[in-house]
């Protein structure tokens, strides 16, 4: 069996970044432009910290694009950084 593995394997770090970059900004004035603080932004750059409904919809506001995108990105590194910890009944781990 073929197992799923999501297109997308980005953090939504990395796509803020380079929005921040292509903008001139820093994270100080992204902080300044949403009300958050700019430790949360840090880690989310660092790829520390996953993007919350709060934290896309302040991106949203501030970038142009929707809240969904956002979860949407968040969701596919998710998904793709997944591995199961169970097998099918009947199926040895590692079998195809």
């Amino acid at each position: 069996m073929t197992r799923y593995r999501p297109a997308s394997n980005v953090h939504p770090g990395i796509v803020l970044n380079e929005e921040m970059e292509k903008r001139g900004w820093t994270l100080d004035e992204i902080a300044e432009r949403t009300a958050i603080s700019v430790s949360v932004w840090r880690g989310l750059v660092e790829r520390r910290e996953s993007i919350t409904p709060k934290l896309a919809t302040a991106l949203s506001e501030v970038i142009g694009t929707t809240d969904r995108f956002w979860l949407n990105l968040q969701r596919g590194y998710d998904e793709y950084q997944y591995e199961p910890e169970w097998t099918p009944r009947g199926c040895a781990r590692g079998e195809k």
